[in-house]
């Protein structure tokens, strides 16, 4: 972990702008770095698993059915499935071991 601690990255922003190449090129440098990788995507388009290089054609998202939506506070995951068993169950292994996860 950087500096110890966790660290959690958010890129947003104006489409085309290049947020999915420099969120690729943080998380796979972070990752040379000896650092664990968890890159989320929740774009419709698959420029950041591209620049992760795992190219067009994944499947790394979770299954439909595993959230519902709470009145007053969005979506949630069900009762019962830990994130970390998620991650650890549906998150494929890319290049310099990052794990990803496209929502």
């Amino acid at each position: 972990m950087v500096g110890g601690r966790g660290l959690r990255v958010a890129f947003v922003g104006k489409g085309g702008a290049g947020k999915s190449l420099i969120a690729g090129t943080l998380c796979r440098q972070l990752a040379r770095l000896g650092e664990c990788v968890l890159a989320m995507d929740v774009d419709t388009m698959v420029g950041l698993s591209i620049s992760l290089g795992l190219g067009e054609a994944i499947s790394a998202g979770l299954p439909s059915g595993l959230a519902e939506r709470v009145e007053g506070k969005g979506w949630q995951i069900k009762s019962g499935a830990r994130p970390s068993r998620l991650v650890d169950r549906y998150a494929i292994r890319g290049p310099d071991e990052i794990r990803f996860l496209q929502l």
